[in-house]
């Protein structure tokens, strides 16, 4: 026992870090080694029981032919310090043990030290839960799933489900890399940035009062002067002789009110982190719900983050302003469907163009909230606006008779 230096001597007591079996073993391999007599052996076990110790009192206290030799002396010592027996776990506390060795988010990345050896963490807790599944032992690899939902965020994503068998999960576990925990740690970091951002988009939005596209369209008509009126457009009469019955299509939107419309349409997200976000959200919303329905005023379809507004004199190529589509040089295309939906709109601010040319009239009639105006209503409010002009234009206030 020449090597045990630094040891510390035997006390024989039940808290002593050297239990008594293993010290006798450890002196038992040393003077295996020597060609010492019985008397020698004795005297050198004497020098590891510490002083004033319960151990050097039993040595003490010991029959004299209990120590002439080192037979009986071992003999003696077991006598003294009997072998406990080990308590063996159940099946179901070897299991319960299984399930409760976790490791944590914060654990990841860091090391810990395992029999003096310093180890990353994740490691460790794998070679630890593999020797706790060959102790059940999980021969059918039954309880590998429950140990993988277990898991944190970053070395969920790190392994597959696909890695059902204790060998196999536990290899791929040691595998990883500490880079990799860093790298996926900051993925999900930045998701969880950008989901926070989408969430105030969504409180911003919310907060904000819903705007009616046609309030003030329906405002002009309130304050309308006379003039020169155009046919209105009534809602389809429940009785008519004059042919077949015609099923009603809703109200038909001229290309003013639908330009109207379309210049409250909220321009594109910027192209920033959040806004490409913001984005995927809409077009994932849009792809559901459309049915392959066209793009229209009420309906439009997303646009790319930081291209130009719809009915902007845009590229109808790459989205971007500043060129026509015939003089594009980007080799970026807008998709598709977007592609569609600005020249849509591009060909209502034409139409509604081209009849602001056209009209000669003061007046235009129009539903609001696209709700017809009835003809008694209609003809009330032409009788009303007529008195009050005539009155106006004779400068006679209203009769006293």
């Amino acid at each position: 026992m020449a090597d045990r230096k630094s040891d510390e001597p035997f006390t024989g007591e039940d808290d002593d870090a050297i239990k008594p079996r293993d010290f006798l073993k450890r002196t038992q391999r040393y003077l295996m080694a020597t060609a010492w007599e019985d008397e020698e052996k004795v005297d050198y076990f004497e020098m590891w029981l510490k002083s004033r110790s319960v151990a050097e009192q039993w040595f003490g206290n010991l029959k004299t032919a209990k120590k002439e030799t080192w037979k009986e002396l071992c003999k003696a010592f077991k006598e003294r310090w009997l072998e406990r027996p080990m308590v063996q776990k159940t099946t179901a506390e070897k299991q319960a043990e299984l399930e409760g060795e976790r490791i944590t988010e914060v654990e990841l990345g860091k090391k810990v030290k395992v029999n003096g050896t310093e180890v990353y963490a994740h490691i460790a807790w794998a070679n630890k839960i593999e020797k706790l599944a060959k102790a059940i032992p999980d021969n059918n690899n039954l309880l590998v799933v429950g140990c993988q939902r277990q898991l944190p965020p970053t070395l969920k994503a790190l392994v597959s489900s696909s890695h059902d068998t204790w060998t196999v999960f536990c290899a791929v576990v040691r595998a990883i890399r500490p880079l990799d925990i860093e790298e996926e740690k900051e993925r999900q970091d930045k998701q969880a940035q950008i989901e926070g951002e989408l969430q105030c988009i969504r409180q911003q939005q919310q907060r904000q009062p819903p705007t009616s596209p046609s309030s003030t369209l329906g405002q002009v008509f309130r304050n309308f002067s006379v003039g020169p009126m155009p046919q209105p457009r009534f809602q389809p009469g429940t009785t008519s002789t004059q042919g077949p019955a015609q099923p009603y299509r809703g109200p038909q939107r001229t290309d003013a009110e639908k330009l109207a419309i379309i210049r409250r349409i909220p321009p594109p997200h910027p192209d920033t982190v959040a806004g490409r976000a913001a984005y995927e959200v809409e077009i994932n919303a849009w792809n559901r719900n459309s049915y392959g329905r066209p793009a229209n005023e009420m309906r439009p379809y997303p646009l790319t983050p930081g291209l130009s507004p719809a009915v902007s004199r845009e590229c109808f190529g790459c989205g971007g302003g500043g060129h026509p589509s015939v003089a594009c040089t980007s080799n970026t295309r807008i998709p598709e469907g977007e592609r569609a939906w600005r020249q849509k709109a591009n060909s209502i601010r034409a139409g509604a163009n081209a009849a602001s040319r056209a009209s000669n009239t003061n007046i235009n009639l129009v539903a609001e909230d696209d709700v017809f105006v009835s003809r008694e209503d209609y003809n009330a409010a032409i009788i009303a606006q007529y008195l009050v002009s005539q009155n106006q234009g004779n400068g006679e206030g209203p009769s006293e008779n």
